[in-house]
């Protein structure tokens, strides 16, 4: 079960809670794990009632209430993912909640591409929907969510199926996916958007009638 998301910036510490629901005895082994793209596990840090520190990552154990928490120190971009953490005693493995980090660099520039999946392949006069993407790049899980201004619809149209995925080298990627007529499409006007909440940031990709690429804005 996942319990949250932690966003961080580079440099800074998190602690995660891991709720195992289990007393911890002499013998636990405790093992935390980290998710990489592609559903690979890597094994971060390992502990036992009596060694709680392995590098930067740092366990504490509160039996009271059947928790764990690990801290990662001084954490990076690339150690973004799911951490989670599996308890082993007396030949019982007892896993705990699953929390995601989000590691992001104000430093780096977000952006938003838009484009139509398929559009290559369409010939001119194509009048079947269209499926759009919007793809932003380096945002942060405070964002707020993908927004689209779509020609022809006064009301903001719902947001189709929007996936979140954090890529090899950590950065926080989310999709947004709408379908619109051909007619819509090719007429121009099309844009999303997604706003940096903090500092009221807005930034945008749009679609105009006279091109097929992206416009970063």
């Amino acid at each position: 079960m996942q319990s949250g998301c932690h966003p961080a910036r580079p440099g800074e510490s998190v602690r995660m809670q891991s709720g195992i629901g289990t007393v911890l005895g002499e013998s636990s082994l405790i093992s935390c794990y980290r998710e990489r793209p592609g559903g690979v596990l890597e094994l971060v840090a390992q502990f036992n009632r009596y060694v709680l520190k392995t590098g930067r990552y740092t366990g504490e154990i509160d039996n009271a209430h059947g928790n764990l928490f690990l801290t990662i120190g001084n954490v990076q971009r690339n150690d973004s993912g799911l951490y989670f953490c599996i308890v082993r005693a007396s030949g019982t493995f007892t896993p705990g909640r699953s929390s995601r980090l989000v590691v992001t660099d104000p430093k780096i520039t977000p952006s938003v591409q838009l484009f139509s999946l398929g559009s290559d392949e369409r010939e001119s006069g194509w009048t079947e929907s269209v499926p759009a993407v919007c793809l932003v790049r380096d945002a942060s899980p405070l964002w707020g969510r993908v927004l689209w201004t779509i020609p022809g619809i006064s009301a903001e149209p719902e947001p189709g199926s929007d996936e979140v995925l954090i890529g090899p080298d950590g950065a926080y990627t989310v999709t947004s996916h709408v379908t619109i007529s051909a007619e819509q499409w090719e007429s121009g006007g099309v844009d999303c958007r997604v706003q940096n909440n903090a500092t009221g940031e807005i930034f945008t990709a749009r679609k105009t009638n006279t091109q097929k690429g992206i416009i970063n804005s």
